[in-house]
């Protein structure tokens, strides 16, 4: 399947990044982790890092995920996929 923001980010898709009240607002997530929740490839994860659309921390030789910078990331391709 072709990656597009439409097909990426279908209600289907962006309930599983709803957050309960108990869910740590700030956890992080390893990249195999974040692309599980976004279901994509680690390729197209590296591709919204290195083009600066998803935040990252980096620890050591680990990067990181913040869970509302996948949120965030969401909302602005949602925008681009309206607009």
């Amino acid at each position: 399947m072709k990656f597009t923001t439409r097909n990426l980010f279908s209600a289907e898709y962006t309930r599983a990044l709803t957050v309960s009240p108990n869910e740590d607002q700030g956890a992080l997530l390893t990249v195999k982790e974040a692309c599980d929740t976004l279901r994509v490839s680690k390729w197209t994860l590296y591709h919204f890092i290195h083009t600066r659309q998803l935040a990252t921390v980096k620890l050591r030789s680990r990067r990181l995920i913040r869970r509302s910078a996948i949120r965030e990331l969401v909302k602005k391709l949602e925008i681009e996929a309206v607009t």
